[in-house]
């Protein structure tokens, strides 16, 4: 996500991601008090907006 860094100033990014362990699908792989969307926020710049999508 850093890597686009200014090019999603003013964007919504839709995370889609499920941070499963894909080594024993038993827990998420992100610490218990955050989601991956707040952790792609981070990385994005301020002026991003970042929403989770759920089916």
């Amino acid at each position: 996500m850093s890597n686009y860094g200014e090019s999603l100033v003013g964007k919504i990014v839709v995370d889609i991601s499920n941070p499963v362990d894909w080594a024993t699908f038993d827990r998420l792989v992100i610490p218990v008090d955050s989601s991956a969307a707040e952790s792609i926020a981070l990385l994005a710049s301020p002026d991003t907006s970042v929403v989770k999508a759920e089916a």
